[in-house]
Order: C-alpha cells, then structure tokens, then sequence
C-alpha cells in the first residue's frame, strides 16, 4: 500500500520548492496543491475538487456534507492517486485555507479539521512548514503578486519593482499568519509521524541543508536521497532594497510589536 505525505503550510513559505526535491527521488511522487482552483481550471485529473465533481455527478448522496461521505470521498480520491504511480509513496501540499474541504456540516471553527482525523486513519506523514519572519512573508506574497512570478526557475531573472506598504495591511497580515500557525501547530501536537521544518533552516548557502534532508528521512524511514541542489532557485528578496518606505516601517508604531522581523533584515 503506498503511503501518503502531507506538506501542511501557508503560501510563501518554500513549499513548492520541497515539493520538487521530494518528486525528484524515485520514492516520491508529488501531486501538488490539490485543492488549487487553477487545477480544477484546467480539469486535471489530481484536482480533487474535479475529482469529485465527477463523482458527485453519478452519486448524488455525496453531496450532503456528512462525516461519513466525506471519508468515502477521501478514500476514493487517495486511491485514485495511488492508482497513478508506482512510487512508495504519493505526496500532496494543503495550504492553511484549504483544509476545511472535508469539515461536516456541524463543525466548529476553531474545531480540528475533519481531514486531519481522517489522515491519522491512513498514517500520513505531516511535514508542517513553518516561516517564522512575517514580514518577510508578506513582503514575498505581494512581489509575487505584482510580478507575476510566484517560483523562479534556472537562469530565471526577478524584474525589478517597488513596494509601498500599508503598515495597517501589513500588520493585520502578520497578525493572521501567526494566529493560524499557532492553531495549526496546537492541533498537530500530538500528532504522529509529523515533522516541523522552519523555512528560515531550509537552505544553506543555496542548498538544502543536510539537517533538514535527514530529518526528512527519519520521518519516512528511508534515505530519500534528495538532490541538495533545489531544482527551483529559492527567491532571495530583500525588503531593504524593494519596499520604498521600508524605514519609515521601521519606526512606524502599528509594526511596533513586529520590529523584530523588520530589523532582522
């Protein structure tokens, strides 16, 4: 039976780029962000909103949003992609906003996502990424935006753009970050076979580090043999030289609980 991996993250924070490292060993194959919209867009078939589209069309039941449709989708869904490789171990990336998807109808919403209960079932594995400079997260989602460009590939050059940030925005956006990575982290606690990588740890000199690509092998039990050369190239963006008022952020008082993240750079 092949095994599942679950890379559990908010956006920005290198997901993509541990994502190609694990598909590229012959132990991994990696199914992507299977709740994103554009995957349902183009009708993929490891779109699991697709997925289930089609399922729903021919058993309509599944439509009521009950504990134990869900399971049932889930299962239906997991072995599909099991069918489509002959890899040990499949791997999908669920962002923070996409967990919901399979929440019953009654669910509170600072109760444990229904998936999660449903992982513990399979054995998952949790790598949970963490990225613990906000600001900097915010800093890369808003280049990202503008330029267009969410993962530089080999050779690819970043244009050049400026940054003029509303510290009322910016702080309401580190505020949220860190409330959802501490829900996150306290409903994994006690969770089995999880693994916590900080994206600030995740590379050495342009490479992944050693200690993170063991920790990485003793979660499945097997030397991966990941390539430590990153097939993407992390984006290096320093807030100093694209965020226009970045002084004035500096000694802004609404980013006055954060400066810490600001200084760092």
């Amino acid at each position: 039976m092949k095994k599942l991996i679950v890379i559990c993250a908010q956006q920005r924070s290198g997901t993509t780029v541990l994502q190609k490292g694990l598909d590229s060993t012959k132990y991994v194959k990696n199914y992507g962000e299977i709740f994103h919209s554009k995957m349902y867009e183009k009708k993929s078939e490891f779109s699991f909103h697709y997925f289930k589209k089609k399922i729903a069309e021919k058993n309509r039941h599944l439509h009521y949003p009950s504990g134990a449709n869900s399971e049932r989708i889930f299962r239906r869904y997991i072995n599909n992609l099991r069918s489509k490789t002959d890899k040990e171990y499949i791997l999908i990336d669920i962002k923070y906003n996409s967990w919901h998807h399979f929440n019953p109808i009654w669910h509170l919403p600072l109760e444990q996502p229904f998936l999660l209960k449903l992982l513990k079932k399979y054995d998952a594995k949790i790598i949970h990424v963490i990225r613990n400079n906000k600001f900097n997260q915010y800093v890369s989602r808003e280049s990202a935006r503008i330029r267009k460009v969410w993962h530089l590939k080999n050779n690819e050059i970043l244009s050049k753009i400026s940054l003029d940030i509303d510290p009322v925005e910016c702080k309401e956006f580190i505020l949220n970050a860190i409330i959802n990575q501490n829900l996150y982290e306290r409903w994994l606690e006690h969770y089995p076979n999880k693994l916590t990588i900080e994206y600030e740890s995740m590379f050495k000199d342009g490479l992944f580090d050693p200690k993170i690509l063991n920790r990485l092998n003793n979660l499945v039990d097997v030397n991966l043999d990941i390539p430590p050369k990153p097939l993407l190239n992390k984006i290096v963006i320093d807030p100093a030289e694209i965020v226009s008022n970045f002084n004035s952020l500096t000694s802004d008082d609404v980013l006055s609980d954060y400066r810490d993240m600001l200084i760092a750079n």
